[in-house]
């Protein structure tokens, strides 16, 4: 019997035409998600073109890829256009009241911090060598290759003015922190500083590796974590008080 092959929109169309077409829709979708309007609805389409996309061109996917789509999945059940949206401010002139969520807990959003603490949980789980581990001389090997570093940042600043020792913190606290992200992700008070640490460790990838947007799409996946209270101004339950 043979087997169902994965269906991608993008595997029907046979015209530059019909090409514009799609990305028009995904465009205004995008837009849409954008700006807050018939938020679900556009980040349903947006999901449905990162899957079909992946599907139509598999060979060129890497793990930001795979990650933005599953960030869309998840989002698919979370109230983002509860803030900063013309969804939400129809709902509160349709209501007369503030009618936003000031605490959510559901499935989706323990799925989704459980999908980026497993990122780093494997992550970690990688880096048993003695370069990370003892001597610390990884990050010192990865911005001698060419293959991997950015010149401007990665070589000419960091391996040229940061001691080797410095190096060598880089490298241990880069594991511990991975290590430890869970703690940073599940435990309401240090999310906070989780948020802060993380941005900026993605931040630091991006500007000195060639790492494609997974550091941005990685980004974008903290500061859907960041605490309700931050967003409202008041002193609300976090996105998983739990």
């Amino acid at each position: 019997q043979a087997k169902r092959a994965d269906f991608s929109p993008y595997m029907a169309v046979s015209s530059h035409v019909q090409i514009i077409a799609c990305f028009s829709i995904v465009g205004i979708a995008s837009f849409f998600t954008i700006i807050g309007y018939c938020t679900h609805f556009s980040v349903f389409i947006l999901w449905c073109h990162t899957r079909g996309f992946a599907f139509r061109n598999s060979g060129v996917q890497q793990a930001g890829d795979t990650l933005h789509r599953l960030l869309l999945f998840w989002m698919l059940f979370l109230p983002s256009n509860e803030r900063f949206s013309i969804d939400s401010y129809n709902k509160i002139n349709s209501t007369s009241v503030d009618g936003m969520t000031s605490s959510i807990n559901s499935i989706a959003t323990f799925g989704l911090l459980l999908q980026l603490s497993l990122i780093y949980q494997f992550t970690s789980s990688f880096k048993v060598n003695p370069k990370w581990t003892v001597d610390g001389s990884a990050i010192y090997y990865v911005l001698n290759n060419k293959a991997f570093v950015y010149e401007p940042f990665g070589r000419d600043i960091l391996l040229k003015y940061l001691s080797p020792f410095l190096l060598s913190i880089l490298t241990k606290s880069t594991v511990w922190l991975e290590r430890f992200a869970p703690l940073f992700i599940f435990v309401y008070p240090l999310r906070y500083l989780g948020v802060f640490l993380f941005i900026g460790f993605h931040l630091g990838l991006y500007f000195s590796m060639r790492l494609g947007l997974f550091p941005l799409i990685c980004i974008a996946g903290w500061i859907i974590l960041i605490p309700t209270d931050a967003w409202s101004g008041d002193e609300t339950s976090s996105i998983m008080n739990a």
